[in-house]
């Protein structure tokens, strides 16, 4: 009995000591605060340079743009949305204003939200004009649009917000809380590149830690771009195939001309009686009030905003269960609230580079419709 009883004892120590060193990992490779420690200046990246990001994570991606932000002067105009904006260039806008992509991976009108409320406590919003993505519920059901994907730096999150702001119910402060305190802390401590940028990062100096971002600015020539001739001076394919440019966008590798990055294949997805979509009848006032949220922010900073959803291309415009729920969005949409509604794009070859990437024949088209609105 005895025998049992120190036993037991013993599995209970090595439960104990487990939990602790789990909970001490855990703690250690956390997301890191110290991100403006990437300093890299996008305004003195020069046309033939670009900023490499291959390598790093999503979050470490966004720590680049995050530092310069903070460090640097803010553009006339942003655009806010996930990667069907990243090919959205300055170029387009030269007639408006200074422009710069705060693009990021999936992120949808709710950590839009959080991401303008960020650079509005640190006074670095555009000077402007806020131009907030909207995706086309077909691209993935929907869930780009109102999902707490977890995609920002948790440093930057403000979840409280939704306790004091009576818009909102307790639900979605408890949403926020579990996906930034639980589930995406647990997520990024244990990925394998996070161990390892963090336990490098760990054993090196700052200086060492600066140095790699700075090694991440690339310079080649014009004949690199258009892959005229092979040169032991043009960089590999796959450092440039993932970079950024000086205003944020996405590095196209052939001098940004427009051609498709791979064959053009129509959304055929079938969406009307799938088992799982990510929008539904009950998700449409609470778009309505990101919306309404994100409007205000712009508005009580004498900023003008214009809200855009972007297309597919599709074979047909499929009337989808989640289009269905946009339709609705979009009818209630106060007049107050500028707001342009693309979904109808979706058959024009010319406005594509992927299926849910536009070309800048978009863009531009997009510009001169956000100017009209501009002039109303």
């Amino acid at each position: 009995m005895m025998l049992i009883s120190k036993n037991k004892s013993y599995f209970l120590k090595f439960l104990a000591t487990l939990a602790i060193s789990f909970l001490m990992i855990f703690l250690l490779l956390r997301e890191p605060k110290d991100y403006l420690k990437a300093d890299i200046n996008f305004d003195n990246i020069k046309n033939n340079q670009v900023v490499t990001v291959s390598g790093l994570t999503r979050k470490d991606r966004q720590q680049l743009k995050l530092s310069y932000i903070n460090r640097y002067e803010s553009k006339d105009i942003g655009v806010f949305g996930n990667h069907q904006v990243m090919y959205m260039k300055s170029e387009t806008f030269l007639d408006i204003g200074d422009f710069f992509n705060f693009w990021y991976a999936n992120i949808g009108l709710t950590e839009v939200h959080q991401y303008l409320l960020y650079l509005e406590q640190i006074k670095k919003l555009p000077k402007k004009l806020i131009l907030v993505q909207i995706t086309t519920p077909n691209n993935d059901k929907g869930a780009s649009i109102i999902d707490i994907r977890g995609e920002l730096l948790n440093s930057i999150v403000n979840y409280n917000y939704y306790l004091h702001d009576n818009s909102f119910s307790f639900t979605e402060f408890l949403r926020w809380f579990w996906v930034y305190e639980i589930k995406e802390p647990f997520n990024y401590a244990f990925n394998y590149s996070t161990i390892y940028s963090r336990m490098k990062s760990f054993f090196s100096e700052n200086q060492e830690i600066q140095k790699i971002y700075e090694n991440r600015i690339i310079t080649f020539s014009y004949e690199c771009i258009l892959n005229i001739k092979k040169s032991k001076k043009c960089p590999p394919y796959w450092r440039t195939k993932t970079a950024f440019m000086k205003d944020g966008s996405v590095f196209l590798y052939k001098n940004n001309q427009q051609v498709h990055l791979r064959p053009l294949i129509q959304s055929e997805s079938k969406l009307q009686d799938v088992p799982v979509i990510n929008l539904s009848n009950l998700d449409k006032k609470r778009i309505m009030k990101y919306i309404i949220a994100i409007n205000k922010i712009a508005k009580r900073n004498d900023l003008d905003i214009v809200f855009f959803i972007t297309p597919v291309f599709e074979k047909i415009n499929h009337n989808t269960d989640v289009d269905k729920v946009m339709d609705e969005v979009v009818k209630n949409i106060p007049e107050s609230i500028k707001f342009i509604d693309d979904r109808g794009k979706y058959f024009s070859e010319s406005f594509f580079l992927e299926f849910d990437h536009p070309s800048d024949k978009y863009f531009k088209e997009l510009k001169n419709k956000i100017i009209l609105l501009e002039k109303e």
